[in-house]
Formats: structure tokens, sequence, C-alpha cells
């Protein structure tokens, strides 16, 4: 049995949900794919990683936007999103929205200077109370670490950029 012809008909305006064909949305490719296992090696799960990259690949873009070019679930979508703003890895914005429902937002990932920063303050942080665990261990009573033992310091071709916490 053939499968169903479409039907779509092309002189009717296309719903706000279907791309327009001038406006393919972005879709990853290997070597983005390349790209989110690096970030997963290090600090996203895979659907923040494909979200990350996704983003910086196309630019601001809606949850529905992200979803149509990674082929993610909205749900999972939405869901890390909310945890990535949260953390400062996205930004958003509430889009002007005429008639009625809740405007979406756009959301734009920080740059990646700025990604290397944050995990790295949060790697220093982690490192120092691995560098602690003995004198964790010896008091009954929760230590309070002033300033991290563990510095980091993040360098770029004749530049060097170190990261100190009181």
């Amino acid at each position: 049995m053939a499968p169903p012809e479409s039907t779509e008909n092309p002189r009717l305006p296309r719903s706000p949900r279907q791309a327009k064909p001038s406006q393919e949305p972005e879709k990853l490719d290997s070597s983005d794919l390349r790209l989110v296992n690096v970030l997963e090696d290090f600090w996203f799960t895979e659907i923040k990683a494909k979200i990350y990259i996704y983003l910086r690949k196309a630019g601001k873009s809606t949850a529905e936007d992200i979803v149509n070019g990674t082929g993610l679930y909205i749900t999972s979508v939405r869901e890390a999103l909310a945890d990535m703003h949260k953390t400062g890895v996205v930004k958003r914005e509430k889009v002007a929205k005429k008639g009625a429902g809740k405007p979406p937002y756009t959301y734009e990932a920080i740059a990646p200077r700025d990604l290397i920063e944050k995990m790295s303050e949060d790697i220093q942080e982690k490192l120092s109370h691995i560098f602690m665990i003995d004198d964790l261990l010896k008091s009954p009573v929760e230590v309070r670490i002033p300033g991290f033992p563990i510095q980091l310091k993040i360098e770029k071709a004749g530049r060097s950029r170190s990261k100190k916490t009181p």
C-alpha cells in the first residue's frame, strides 16, 4: 500500500508551527555532535549540550526552534532551558506577541569564554572540596572552606586569565 499523499494545500498559509521553506531552521550535523560530546565530557548532559551547541549555531531561538533543530522532546528542552537559564548558561527574553496565549521566550547561549569561566568556578569549588576531604572527615561539624585551596588558571595564546576567589 502506498503512503498517503500530503493533504497540505500549498496555496493555504502555513500554520505558525510549520517552518517556512525560506526560513528552514538550523539543524545539528555530525560536526556539531562532536562538539556535543566534548561538552558532555566536561559539564553538560547530552540534552543541555545539544541545546547549547544549537543556540551557538542558530542564535536567538524559541524552545520550539530548538526542538525542530535538535530533534529533542519539548518537555526535555523546556526543563533543560529552565535549568540553563537559572545557572546563567543561557539568557532569555520574552517575545512581544499579539493575541491570546503566553508570549514565548527567545533563548541565547552565553559565549564559550563565559561558559569556561562558569565551568572553572564550579570545577574549582569541587576540586577544593576533594582537596579538603581529610579535614572534612575529621570535623564532626560542617566545615566552611574560606576561599578555595585549589586555584585554576585559564590561558589563551598570549593572554592569561587567572580565576581567583577571595
